[in-house]
């Protein structure tokens, strides 16, 4: 960034975050300080400003070093330019510009300054529920286009007030240059319909309130929650009825951090995550639980807490500590975001007539070792993550077919979607064609390659494949798992790791369903140096849910007695009634499949230990067992004694797991504690192995297996007492809507090659 000689006259161009985020009104008191001249504007994704004056570089300077909060600066590109006309400083209107990649930031929460203003009922926008400033408020649910003006967003139809319009045009004032600027006589409006009944205003809101402990629909930023008291029973019993949801826990929104230690465990960390611009659901560690058993199904280990980041959440939750506040969906289906779709559902919706153009469901983090993702959207998305890419290639990565999320990767900058859903239904695939066809179109994207999932039957690699095929571009598939530990490779910026990724199901490269991975991955190649022995499940559709027939297979396979056990009927181990059936259709190979899975084996042991014998939600068992070994820990249990048996075929090291399963069977105190370090001890085991013989000492941890805080934890800490360096994924999660990142990597690399 330098002058040219002599030159007055310059031309910058500032690249990265910086639209939706007060970039320009930060630019025009800026110029101000350096008693500079001229203009500044958006520009397709960029801001571009005209500046005439002989601190120009000192002008520059501060741009980059003082940058808006929520802006992230990439470039600061300054030129001369030719003598213009310039008298003081203002804001030019915008143009479309050529295509650079653009960048925008995420839905932001509330902030404390207009958090105050609707409750001072001095102030013009006292109870104002759509409060927001260039610092906060809705950003990527409401822009339709690039550049980031009002006429381009759900904003445009709400003209300002005069009132408003004096502040959007005051230099002075906080909302200069706020495109979601407007107040309770020009801003959206607020409804309440009861049945056949519509109020509007505040008597909608005062209505809503009436009817909110027993369960009403609200519009959010990007998409409707459903919401009711947690501490009735019934309230929360309709509101499962209402999303088929039987067991899974409920998410809470408490009004206050002091709300939220009542009932958790609040660490520092954690504090910072529920009090940051993103305000995710975090999943705390619980101290008690007052609320109607319904509400977590049992599951109390952990809860999802939240905090409100909107005005209208905000004013509802001024009047109670918590509410249920869950995604109005239906299991897996796509967030609902508009009212005819909310009317069907339920006849109890507080709504109002500003747009949601873009759905996005709320993102959800744990601390273990540091902020973790378990599903990155609102507050996140669109956000780019940093991505080594050496030959600059332009890519779409399609992920997975479950906790779809696809990918964009330009330059040194990858974009990952919001979570969309699992594709194995119309409504979610019809969700995720159309935003793949949005981020092209928003962010200028031209992908000159298409990577997928190796699976042939994913959805999302069937979309793939047409996508490449109508556009004549070349079509990568990446094996799930290696993708899996290629998205911590991109992340930490890592060119050789072992990897260790464990999950439910992937296909692996030999055409068997691979989850408990170890991989040698260097740059774009892979290779199996170890993995859990492999066993026959019966059931293709059944073996995820039922936990018990898992047990059962995976017991037959070890050659352990089961079935007619009386201490597993007691547990209720066992959920079907002929043994013989169960044999006779492993023995003859009857709709089995050969298993490396460790979420599986994560399953058995939940039954044979009484934990939980069913999947009543993905990752249910495996959810239970940890919250089991969590409880044995902070009462002091020694871990069970059990561990893996390592055995050399191929030059592959294979893990066995028979003195696991048969010290589960005896269900002594600790053994939910003791898997968890068998398991890592395992994994320390095999790097160990691998050190001695690949000479690799960094470790990449990945697959949905480590959303388990315990594991991580535990692992993680084993590893580097064992003089390793751990790396886990930070920017994206480790389950499949992580993947598109790790295919990105990975194809970026085979293009080269090719």
């Amino acid at each position: 960034m330098a002058e040219g000689q002599g030159a007055k006259y310059y031309r910058i161009v500032v690249r990265g975050i910086v639209q939706g985020v007060g970039f320009r009104p930060f630019v025009c008191r800026e110029a101000a300080k350096y008693g500079i001249r001229g203009v500044v504007r958006n520009v397709a994704g960029e801001v571009e400003i005209m500046a005439a004056g002989s601190r120009a570089a000192e002008f520059a300077e501060g741009i980059r070093r003082d940058r808006p909060p929520n802006s992230v600066i990439n470039s600061v590109e300054m030129t001369p330019a030719a003598p213009f006309a310039a008298d003081g400083f203002s804001v030019a209107e915008s143009g479309t510009g050529r295509a650079e990649p653009r960048f925008f930031p995420p839905d932001l929460a509330l902030c404390g300054n207009c958090r105050a203003e609707i409750f001072d009922p001095e102030n013009r926008r006292a109870r104002h529920f759509f409060n927001s400033c260039t610092a906060c408020g809705p950003r990527f649910s409401v822009l339709a286009s690039f550049p980031y003006d009002r006429a381009n967003t759900a904003m445009r139809d709400f003209p300002m007030c005069p009132d408003c319009l004096a502040e959007y045009g005051s230099p002075e004032n906080p909302r200069f240059r706020d495109e979601n600027a407007c107040c309770p006589k020009c801003g959206p409006k607020l409804f309440y319909r009861r049945g056949d009944i519509t109020y509007a205003g505040g008597e909608a809101f005062e209505r809503a309130l009436e009817d909110l402990p027993g369960g009403i629909a609200v519009k959010g930023v990007g998409g409707y929650h459903l919401a009711c008291s947690p501490y009735d029973a019934e309230a929360v019993r309709r509101l499962r009825l209402l999303k088929a949801r039987e067991k899974k826990p409920f998410a809470l929104m408490f009004k206050d951090i002091q709300a939220v230690s009542e009932v958790c465990e609040v660490a520092p960390e954690e504090k910072k995550m529920l009090l940051s611009p993103a305000r995710p659901i975090v999943l705390l560690k619980m101290r008690q639980d007052p609320f109607a058993r319904e509400v977590l199904a049992g599951a109390d280990g952990r809860c999802g807490c939240f905090l409100p980041y909107t005005a209208l959440q905000e004013l509802i939750m001024a009047g109670t500590p918590c509410l249920v506040m869950t995604s109005a969906n239906l299991n897996s289906a796509p967030i609902i975001s508009g009212e005819a779709e909310i009317f069907g559902l339920t006849g109890r919706v507080l709504y109002h007539d500003r747009e949601i153009i873009r759905s996005v469901e709320d993102s959800v983090m744990q601390y273990a070792g540091g902020p973790r993702f378990i599903r990155r959207a609102r507050g996140f998305a669109p956000l780019p993550i940093s991505v080594d890419n050496p030959r600059g290639a332009e890519l779409l990565a399609a992920g997975g077919d479950l906790k779809a999320a696809f990918g964009l990767l330009r330059g040194p900058a990858f974009i990952l979607s919001q979570y969309i859903g699992d594709l194995e239904d119309a409504r979610p695939f019809e969700r995720y064609e159309q935003a793949a066809a949005d981020f092209e179109s928003l962010f200028a994207a031209r992908p000159e390659a298409v990577v997928c999932d190796a699976h042939p039957r994913y959805f999302s690699s069937a979309l793939a494949g047409r996508l490449a095929a109508a556009r004549g571009l070349p079509l990568t598939a990446v094996f799930h798992h290696h993708a899996h530990v290629a998205s911590v490779m991109a992340e930490h910026g890592l060119s050789r790791v072992l990897g260790a990724a464990f999950d439910g199901s992937g296909y692996g490269e030999d055409g068997s369903v691979w989850g408990g991975e170890f991989l040698l991955c260097e740059e774009e190649r892979c290779r199996r140096v170890g993995h859990l022995a492999c066993a026959e499940i019966q059931g293709a559709d059944s073996a995820a849910r039922d936990a018990a027939k898992t047990a059962a297979c995976l017991l037959y396979a070890n050659g352990l007695p089961y079935g007619g056990l009386p201490f597993a009927h007691e547990r209720g181990v066992f959920t079907f009634p002929d043994k013989t059936a169960i044999e006779a259709a492993l023995a003859n190979h009857v709709n089995t499949f050969l298993t490396s899975s460790m979420g599986r084996l994560f399953d058995a042991v939940a039954a044979l230990l009484g934990v939980c014998r069913e999947n009543g939600y993905e990752g249910e068992c495996a959810v239970r067992l940890q919250y089991a070994a969590e409880k044995e820990a902070k009462a002091g249990v020694k871990p069970a004694p059990m561990s893996f048996e390592p055995q050399a075929a191929d030059g592959v090291c294979v893990f066995g797991c028979r003195d696991i399963l048969s010290k589960c069977l005896e269900a002594k105190p600790g053994a939910a504690l003791g898997f968890h370090a068998a398991v890592s001890e395992m994994v320390r085991r095999m790097c160990i192995l691998a050190r001695d013989k690949e000479h690799v000492r960094d470790v990449a941890l990945s697959g949905g297996v480590f959303q388990n805080a315990l594991l991580l934890e535990m692992t993680a800490e084993r590893l580097k007492a064992a003089g390793f360096s751990v790396y886990a994924n930070e920017a994206v999660p480790p389950n499949d809507g992580g993947l598109a990142l790790g295919q990105a990597y990975i194809g970026a690399r085979r293009i080269i090659r090719r």
